[in-house]
């Protein structure tokens, strides 16, 4: 009897271990499909979450290809190496590559903002109409780094985007806030409440509060498509949109190229039959390249006759590194202004002599020192937004003396 007890007794034992041992096993199996099905880079976490827990290569707050500029430009970028945010090579923030900068060659979608690659840019590269990180000026700043020219525009009521050529004359883009008591008018921080009815639609005023100042309000559903409506902001007055690209020529609603709508990459974010480039045999932007290339009106990447001038322009009159036309001046016309400089030509934003494309197509200068005037909205001489806001802005504390001659 005994020994019986003694049998149904390990019986059970050996059942109880088999059912750990089975229970075990049973959750590292489940445990082994979950990491197969949801994967090890978080991409099935994400897919039932909506987000990824990944740290890409945009959103890491490091310069990850060296060229000065880390991460997707949004709202809260922000990099702790010292560089700038707003990578241009980041399509958006869950991207993984900041894009070709330090791979050795300096290819169609690199300039001199990739400096491993394409050498550290020169003060001409990058010009600022309003003399830099001036906030009480509005300016257009065009130049390497981002795609542009971009204007300085208003974002909130005291809150301006200001673009301005940094010390490595690589365009950026801040945002500034203006002092206390000062508004954003129009591109630049200005003294004062806007006043209803001064002619100006600046400040907080709208076409809802000031109509006199800022003309009648566009309204959706009116039944006609004016104003800034678009088939993507009022579909009830212009129509639906058919698609993100109008059709086979590779333009988008905005009526510029994109690779996403068929165009060449050589093509992309420029317009139709409007962009003309140097090229090497494979129509690869070139800036030494023996070819002329533009895209075409299917945003296309074709060759064309250069038809050099000696003025080194080519038939469409504009300066081309082709024809022989300085690197700084392709593109421009003949006589274009780049920037103030000094006698001897060095870039100096406060020098009196202007610099730019000569008549045959070389950086030189255009002419001598002017005499200064007021009103004629260049801030030079011994002008000062003290002695002339007209042309130097408003003076920040808002002390000055305005003159007039």
């Amino acid at each position: 009897m005994n020994r019986n007890k003694d049998r149904l007794k390990r019986l059970k034992d050996k059942l109880g271990l088999k059912g750990i041992l089975v229970g075990t096993f049973s959750i590292i199996f489940i445990v082994v499909l979950l990491v197969l099905f949801f994967g090890a880079s978080s991409t099935g976490w994400a897919k039932v979450t909506g987000r990824s827990s990944a740290v890409t290569q945009c959103n890491d707050h490091i310069d990850n290809d060296g060229d000065g500029f880390c991460d997707f430009l949004w709202k809260r970028a922000y990099c702790t190496d010292g560089s700038e945010p707003g990578d241009k090579f980041c399509s958006d923030k869950n991207d993984n590559s900041e894009g070709f900068c330090g791979d050795g060659s300096c290819d169609s979608t690199e300039d001199c903002s990739c400096k491993i690659d394409c050498g550290a840019c020169q003060p001409g590269d990058c010009i600022d109409t309003d003399g830099g990180d001036n906030i009480y000026k509005k300016g257009t700043t065009t130049g390497p780094g981002l795609i542009g020219p971009k204007t300085d525009y208003c974002q909130a009521t005291t809150v301006l985007s200001e673009y301005f050529c940094n010390q490595d004359y690589i365009m950026t883009e801040r945002l500034r806030t203006c002092p206390s008591g000062w508004t954003c008018s129009d591109g630049a921080c200005v003294a004062g409440t806007p006043v209803c009815g001064d002619g100006s639609c600046n400040g907080v005023e709208t076409c809802n509060t000031c109509a006199s100042d800022c003309g009648t309000c566009v309204y959706c559903s009116n039944g006609v498509c004016d104003g800034n409506e678009t088939c993507l902001s009022c579909a009830a007055d212009c129509g639906a949109c058919a698609s993100e690209c109008l059709g086979v020529n590779g333009t988008s609603t905005t009526g510029v190229c994109l690779t996403q709508c068929g165009a060449d990459s050589q093509c992309n974010t420029q317009l139709p039959d409007g962009y003309s480039y140097s090229c090497n045999d494979n129509k690869i932007y070139d800036v030494s390249g023996s070819r002329a290339c533009k895209c075409d009106l299917s945003c296309k990447a074709v060759f064309t006759v250069a038809g050099c001038n000696p003025d080194g322009t080519d038939a469409s009159g504009l300066c081309i590194s082709v024809c022989g036309a300085a690197n700084n001046c392709w593109g421009r016309a003949p006589g274009t202004f780049l920037y103030n400089c000094n006698a001897d030509g060095a870039y100096n934003v406060n020098g009196g002599f202007s610099c730019g494309c000569t008549s045959v197509c070389q950086v030189g200068i255009l002419g001598g020192e002017p005499s200064p005037s007021c009103g004629d909205n260049v801030c030079n001489g011994a002008e000062t937004c003290s002695s002339c806001t007209g042309d130097c802005g408003t003076c920040p504390g808002g002390n000055e003396t305005n003159s007039t001659g």
